[in-house]
């Protein structure tokens, strides 16, 4: 994500990052919010065959501000790979809350 933030400071505004982990995309939908307007964050999903492009600047605006605001800190409590879940609450319920 530094990368990009440096990538977008340094004037592109198209950036293509390529991962197969699915958090990344959720990360990149995050960091939209403190891009340009008209920036455009492409996430490439995927090896060989099963290949696939999102657009984290797409998701970012569907979510709303507020919710993308919150999508890194919630991403770390509740989505990263380390922490499994709330005390007693799994990420469904967490997320509905």
């Amino acid at each position: 994500m530094l990368h990009v933030a440096h990538d977008d400071h340094a004037g592109h505004s198209k950036i293509t990052i390529s991962t197969i982990d699915t958090d990344v995309g959720v990360l990149a939908a995050s960091l939209t919010r403190i891009l340009k307007e008209d920036d455009e964050v492409w996430v490439s999903f995927g090896m060989s065959k099963v290949f696939r492009f999102s657009s984290a600047h797409e998701m970012a605006r569907a979510l709303g501000h507020e919710k993308t605001h919150a999508l890194f800190m919630f991403h770390n409590l509740i989505g990263c790979d380390t922490v499994s879940c709330f005390v007693g609450h799994g990420k469904r319920t967490a997320c509905a809350v």
